[in-house]
């Protein structure tokens, strides 16, 4: 589990292609198969994409979502064909923040699978964001594009595995732990008084902890805390001194400096693209 965690997200790790057209009862591209996620959006017209020999079609306005390591093919119809499409791979995006980590890991170990067709329109308004945000990536950074993938992985959850759970926790005392982190993770948290409030010698502790979670307790606190910081400048009102000081950092320099080891930019630039 911990040997594919980053400490930030590779801002190489998505790749827009398109817009490609095509006239009618034209091939698209032959039968191949792509080592990452992919996703195409379409614009206009209508694609038949088959995907390892199941054909789906995806008309405009919807977008179809392939895992990686699939055999697909596509050819238009009856009209013209505009699309385009994103490639990335998920694993790039599994940067040791618990929630992301909730999210990403059972698709990456390929025990979640969603529909290959996107057609409701909460999760097409994130697939297009994401597509959009790609575009400007040479002024916006990586950090917005982030953002939609993890939405976008979100509203999936939410709207066709909701069953799913992420990262699967057998040790009911270390699911305890784990609940206490999650609803006190603001607060000053030490591992060792958390080690011995739950009865574990702390070495002991610190070892389950990182086999149950692929993070050390110091690193996954970190990541709750930076998770809900990310969000709350997202969401704007609020000076990066006030969210370091509501999220549990202690002041709001270390606080930045976490901020840009995980996220590539520091507080400040997600705060100034909310004005813009």
């Amino acid at each position: 589990m911990t040997g594919n965690l980053r400490e930030r997200v590779d801002e190489s790790a998505v790749e827009l292609r398109g817009p490609y057209e095509f006239r009618a009862f034209t091939g698209c591209f032959p039968q191949q198969r792509c080592d990452v996620t992919e996703i195409f959006l379409i614009e206009k017209g209508a694609m038949t994409l088959t995907v390892d020999g199941k054909p789906y079609r995806v008309t405009a306005g919807e977008a179809a979502l392939l895992p990686p390591g699939v055999i697909r093919s596509a050819h238009t119809a009856l009209v013209p064909l505009l699309y385009q499409s994103l490639r990335f791979d998920t694993n790039a995006f599994l940067t040791g923040v618990h929630g992301n980590l909730r999210l990403l890991l059972p698709i990456t170990a390929g025990k979640t699978t969603f529909p290959t067709v996107i057609r409701d329109a909460e999760t097409m308004q994130a697939v297009k964001l994401l597509f959009e945000a790609a575009r400007k990536q040479e002024n916006a950074g990586s950090l917005f594009v982030t953002s939609y993938i993890y939405q976008l992985y979100g509203l999936l959850y939410r709207h066709h595995a909701p069953q799913v759970s992420a990262v699967p926790v057998t040790d009911s005392g270390m699911q305890e732990v784990l609940d206490y982190i999650d609803a006190h993770f603001t607060e000053p948290l030490s591992v060792a008084e958390i080690s011995r409030q739950f009865g574990y010698a702390e070495s002991h502790f610190c070892r389950r902890f990182k086999e149950v979670t692929g993070l050390t307790p110091v690193n996954y606190i970190r990541s709750l805390r930076m998770e809900m910081a990310r969000r709350l400048l997202s969401e704007g009102g609020q000076s990066i001194s006030e969210v370091a000081a509501i999220c549990g950092f202690p002041d709001s320099s270390y606080f930045t400096r976490c901020f840009k080891k995980v996220y590539g930019k520091p507080p400040s630039f997600l705060i100034n693209m909310g004005k813009n």
